[in-house]
């Protein structure tokens, strides 16, 4: 479908209808295949703010099961900002639930606890949709990953401790989850540990272009008077800074004084790339229907999506 594709590409523009065909026909071709275990949906990364890219998920997902007599487990691949609340979101559709938990490539190479959190939130996600009434058996899926080499090469020694700790704390932390992890977490990890993957590393390059795509997004959102959707899909760090009350709150105000946007213009941009994490400052010149400001947007790479975690306007109308 093509979801995260940038200009001059579009996504694919499919009925509901040609979606199921094309998919059972895909799962028709291979599904005597004995050696498939669970399907993989792609895109990944979903987002369960944008109804287009949920129908396309429950459509998918209901081709699969109708296709596959064996009823084999389905999975998409999350990313590694999600909590339970997010994960529930697309889960419900889903056999598996797992997320990145990319420890370095996420900022918590000093705090890797955040694998034991990453698995929480994939358990609390399976046990709230079951209090939900949701019948569907779930297990979670942890997917630590290394992604880069250290910064320094003074910390190359440390590698092997990492993939220890990592693993071992997932399997220990999400216990309905191992049966699966021990076929797959382990072997990647025996990989990582002779060539670490080098995935990610152009994020410097990639991460301008992503950002302003998300720019993009939040214009059309708050045009659209759609604000939820902004925080929704806004980075836990955000979240955690700011309540979506709060935030809605403050860009309902910017609502009432300035309008909605009727142009912007790039007054400067900073990708920042650190152990692990890449981080792109886009500044805006932009023209409302009572004024202008200038707009400061922060976002963090997710893999190829660029989530916000900061947002900030100064306009002379908002003081007045």
């Amino acid at each position: 479908m093509n979801f995260h594709a940038k200009a001059p590409e579009k996504p694919l523009d499919l009925s509901i209808a040609e979606i199921r065909q094309q998919i059972a026909e895909q799962v028709a071709k291979v599904v005597d295949r004995k050696s498939i275990c669970w399907w993989y949906v792609t895109p990944e990364e979903i987002r369960y703010w944008r109804k287009n890219e949920m129908d396309y998920l429950r459509a998918a997902t209901g081709a699969i099961r109708a296709a596959d007599p064996l009823k084999r487990p389905i999975w998409m691949y999350e990313p590694n900002f999600r909590d339970a609340a997010s994960l529930m979101k697309a889960g419900k559709y889903l056999d598996i639930i797992g997320k990145g938990v990319y420890v370095n490539l996420a900022d918590y190479q000093e705090s890797r606890v955040w694998v034991r959190w990453s698995a929480e939130q994939e358990v609390q996600a399976i046990e709230q949709l079951a209090k939900l009434g949701d019948s569907r058996q779930r297990v979670s899926l942890i997917m630590p990953e290394l992604c880069r080499e250290p910064e320094k090469p003074a910390e190359d020694h440390l590698i092997p401790m990492w993939v220890r700790h990592d693993v071992y704390l997932g399997l220990m932390s999400a216990p309905m989850s191992v049966p699966m992890k021990t076929r797959y977490i382990i072997p990647l990890f025996l990989a990582l540990g002779v060539a670490l993957l080098a995935a990610g590393c152009g994020g410097m390059l990639m991460g301008k272009e992503a950002a302003e795509s998300s720019r993009v997004d939040f214009h059309k959102f708050y045009n659209e008077g759609e604000l939820e959707q902004i925080h929704a899909g806004a980075h836990s760090k955000l979240h955690a800074a700011t309540s979506e009350k709060d935030f809605l709150e403050l860009m309902g105000a910017v609502q009432k004084k300035l309008g909605k946007v009727t142009g912007t213009t790039s007054a400067g941009y900073r990708v920042k790339s650190k152990i692990g994490t890449t981080t792109v400052v886009l500044t805006q010149t932009t023209v409302f229907e009572k004024g202008s400001g200038k707009e400061i947007f922060t976002f963090q790479m997710d893999g190829e999506v660029a989530v916000l975690v900061g947002y900030n306007i100064n306009s002379k109308e908002l003081i007045l």
